[in-house]
């Protein structure tokens, strides 16, 4: 078995050998219990150590799926791995700078504040500094328009570039004369150390006239679209909440949107017919439009007409505004990945060269231009065990558009002392966006180099000649011409023309300079030449079955022809055939009969 020591804490795998094993058999290790086994070959099992395995020396178990089972004493040790201590980080400065809160969009319902109603205020502010705000204040002092409730709004964390959003109402008083009017917001907090920040802002509010007595009078109670952001160009829902705040029912209410700079009617056109709406009622009609195209990010206001007609059928327009938010394209940077690599041969040997294949695409929006391909990396360290044929190891492309592809093909010739294993070759990627902008990645793939065994096959003995038909003794020897060791399962001898009996053996471990043999017996049913295949079954660098193939040949020899017994005794005579012969061996015969010998 190996390895026969283990440290726990995570899953170890363990290569068991020996023979007779079929599917189904398992390993356990007796103490702990059976182990995730898997059948590899009749003489090799793999089994996964748990990590949360104890520690201490447990004896193998091996049971076969008929019950029989097989115990190896004392076969593994698996002991608890060292504590590595946490080193303690030392703490950097602090980064510079504050924390800085504003204001980044608010709403108002209703869009219009009416005298002797309540008007609600929604804020959203925003952190641009480069400190997060710890135990943030967001507070309404008041002012013409009279706070209702709770006037602070206590936030424990707004991170950098965060946004919350706070909530006020107001009443707005009867008195108050239609215009415009401030609403002071103010915003503190501190940052990680302790300081103290304040800042200020406000926000516009329309009041206008209170409705007449006996009329309806029709608002919009919100706005807002959907989505609350768009691009140029970009299609988008204009919904809009219409109250009647008036006293009595507005009949025909419709609705019409302008904005020429700024959007272009949908399909069903800028106006919407809502129909009658009784006075304290509330109803949400919506409006299908499209951005311009020419329109630049930022924030934007629709007119909004509304019309209707009272009972005595006397025409009446409130008009209102609606904002929109219109954000920039974003054409994303060029990103230029490795899509996949090809290596030919897949697993290369000390001394092979390889043919590396590299597939790039650029799955940005932009083109990737004036591209360097770095294998290895910048200083290309990782390349200490190959060698770079016909080139260097930085390879230029002029151009990756966005979406499309690109592939570099590198010869590699594999050192002859690199080690077996798995090679991780970073791959330095550097280009520039449309704007000439450097943008630069590091990328890995890994090449795995295996170790060829240096194997040699021979006959020990003399093969003697032998018949068609006649059990031939194959004394046959393996020899390991490498200085490492190889983990070898089994010698197995083979032939397309040959029976060949006895021929498998097992091995184990094949240590380097050494030999190992088998008698193998042949019979072949045809003369010739016949060649016999002998495979050596191994356990490769990276845990998985391989197999060794080498080449011997024997010759076979036609056997005699078998005499034909003459009547009653009398010696064979020759067949049909030989006796006809030919012109000399009738000249032979006559000399013969001439000189009383017979014919």
């Amino acid at each position: 078995m190996e390895p026969k020591t283990l440290v726990t804490g995570q899953e170890n795998r363990i290569s068991i050998y020996g023979a007779g094993f079929v599917e189904g058999t398992l390993a356990r290790l007796v103490g702990l219990g059976v182990l995730s086994t898997t059948f590899i070959h009749s003489t090799i099992l793999q089994a996964v150590v748990p990590a949360d395995a104890r520690p201490g020396t447990y004896a193998l178990e091996v049971i076969r799926p008929d019950g029989t089972k097989v115990t190896l004493l004392n076969a593994i040790t698996l002991t608890a791995p060292t504590p590595v201590p946490t080193p303690t980080p030392t703490p950097g400065p602090p980064p510079p700078g504050r924390p800085i809160l504003m204001i980044s969009n608010y709403a108002l319902q209703p869009l219009t504040a009416l005298p002797g109603h309540v008007l609600v205020v929604t804020v959203e502010v925003f952190n641009g500094g480069s400190r997060p705000t710890e135990n943030a204040l967001i507070s309404f002092p008041g002012g013409v328009l009279v706070p209702v409730g709770e006037t602070g709004h206590y936030v424990k964390h707004i991170p950098i570039n965060g946004r919350v959003k706070v909530q006020q109402k107001f009443f707005v008083p009867k008195h108050l004369s239609a215009g415009t009017y401030q609403v002071t917001v103010n915003m503190e907090g501190n940052d990680f150390e302790g300081k103290h920040y304040a800042y200020q802002g406000t926000v516009t509010v329309a009041v206008a006239q209170p409705p007449e007595p006996g009329k309806p009078h029709v608002i919009i109670n919100r706005g807002y679209t959907v989505p609350d952001a768009m691009v140029p160009g970009a299609p988008f829902t204009l919904y809009l909440v219409l109250e009647n705040a008036g006293e009595v029912r507005a009949r025909d209410v419709s609705v019409a949107v302008t904005g020429e700079h700024v959007i272009v009617p949908g399909r069903e056109g800028n106006r919407r017919v809502v129909g009658d709406l009784d006075a304290g009622a509330t109803v949400t009609t919506t409006l299908p439009l499209n951005l311009r195209q020419d329109v630049e990010p930022g924030q934007y206001s629709l007119d909004v007409t509304i019309t209707y007609h009272d009972r005595r059928g006397q025409p009446l327009t409130t008009g209102e505004q609606v904002g929109v938010v219109v954000k920039g394209r974003k054409s994303a940077p060029p990103r230029v990945l490795v899509t996949s690599t090809r290596f030919e041969p897949a697993i290369p040997a000390p001394g092979d060269v390889v043919t590396f294949t590299l597939d790039l695409m650029n799955v940005g929006a932009q083109d990737a231009q004036r591209v360097l391909v770095t294998l290895g990396g910048e200083s290309g360290k990782a390349l200490e065990a190959f060698a770079l044929l016909d080139t260097g190891n930085v390879r230029y492309i002029a151009s990756i558009p966005a979406g499309g592809t690109a592939q570099v093909v590198q010869q590699i010739f594999v050192s002859g002392t690199a080690q077996p294993g798995v090679y991780n070759i970073p791959v330095a990627l550097s280009y520039e966006d449309e704007k000439g902008r450097g943008l630069q990645d590091v990328q890995v793939v890994s090449l795995r180099v295996r170790r060829r065994p240096m194997l040699q096959a021979r006959f020990y003995e003399p093969v003697p000649m032998a018949l068609v038909g006649q059990p031939i003794r194959l004394p046959i020897e393996v020899t390991n011409l490498a200085p490492a060791g190889l983990n070898v399962s089994t010698l197995e001898v083979r032939s397309d023309t040959m029976e060949i009996q006895d021929g498998s053996v097992f091995v184990g471990y094949l240590d380097g300079m050494s030999t190992t043999s088998i008698d193998a017996t042949g019979i072949a049913r045809t003369p010739g030449t016949h060649t016999l295949q002998v495979l050596v079954h191994y356990v490769d660098d990276f845990g998985h079955l391989s197999t060794w193939q080498g080449e011997l040949q024997v010759e076979i020899q036609a056997a005699p022809p078998t005499p034909t017994p003459g009547p009653e005794g009398t010696p064979a005579q020759p067949r049909a055939e030989e006796e006809g012969g030919g012109l000399l061996h009738r000249v032979w015969r006559f000399i013969k009969g001439l000189l009383g010998l017979g014919s």
